[in-house]
Parts: C-alpha cells; sequence; structure tokens
C-alpha cells in the first residue's frame, strides 16, 4: 500500500510583510477565485489542494522517465520557497538527500513550467494596506509505502 503526504505548512513568519504585519490576503491561486471574499483558511486549502494535485503529477511524471514508479520510492524531505510580489515562484531549496533533491527539483520546475506554458497566474499576497508582499513557504513531502 502506498502513501503519499505533501502537507501544506505554512510558517507563520512567512506570512509577515516587509513590515512586519501579518498578511490580511492570502496568495490567490488559478481556480481559487471564488475563495477569494470567503475566509483565508479556504484560499489556504485550496492552494494546498491544487498545488498537492500539480506538484504529484509531476513527481509521477518524473519517476516514470527514470522507470520508477511511486511504489519504488521512499521520500522524506522539505521544500522550501517563496511566491514573490509578482505570484511567481522563486527561491527553491529542498533538504533531502541527493536523489530527493533531483527529484523535486525536476518536479517543480516542470509544475512551474506547466503553469506557465497554461497561462495561469498567482495574485500574490497582499499586505493590509493592499500592497503585493512576499510569501515563504516550508513544506514537508512525503512519499512512504508499506
Amino acid at each position: 500500500m502506498k502513501f503519499i503526504t505533501l502537507l501544506i505548512v505554512f510558517v507563520l513568519l512567512s506570512t509577515k510583510s516587509v513590515f512586519g504585519q501579518e498578511s490580511p490576503k492570502f496568495i490567490i491561486f488559478p481556480g481559487c477565485e471564488k475563495y477569494e471574499s470567503k475566509d483565508k483558511k479556504k484560499l489556504i486549502d485550496c492552494y494546498a489542494n491544487k498545488f498537492n494535485y500539480l506538484f504529484t503529477i509531476e513527481v509521477k511524471k518524473v519517476l516514470r522517465e527514470n522507470n520508477l514508479t511511486i511504489e519504488n520510492v521512499h521520500v522524506n524531505a522539505r521544500i522550501k520557497y517563496e511566491i514573490n510580489k509578482e505570484g511567481e515562484y522563486q527561491n527553491l531549496e529542498i533538504i533531502g538527500t541527493e536523489a530527493e533533491k533531483i527529484l523535486i527539483t525536476q518536479s517543480f520546475y516542470n509544475y512551474v513550467m506547466n503553469l506557465k506554458k497554461k497561462n495561469k497566474t498567482i495574485i500574490p499576497a497582499k499586505s493590509k494596506e493592499g500592497e503585493p508582499i512576499l510569501l515563504i513557504f516550508d513544506i514537508p513531502f512525503k512519499i512512504i509505502n508499506y
């Protein structure tokens, strides 16, 4: 039995603007627009679900390209990245083994390129004053086979 976990864990510090004020408005990921006026948790959940789904597709593709499947690997890594004031991904850092870094880096690159190819744009997080702010993410990524 396989168990895949991609948990979206937002570090409290990550939602701080340059001025140290907590962001009242989370990013708006394509397809999550209907939650913009609802509570912040629904926006976060929507992003987490969409990121999880799309990123897992890319992980499976990269594994398949290397004649592997989810059942053949065990991953226990962390993915750190930022979504900048323009709504773009930047500063990817993978904490894990060399193999995990290769797998996740290629998958993340493919994920970002597919968003760009489909003209999917992320609306950045905003401060209380409505100014775009940087958001930092720290996500545990695990593939566990039982």
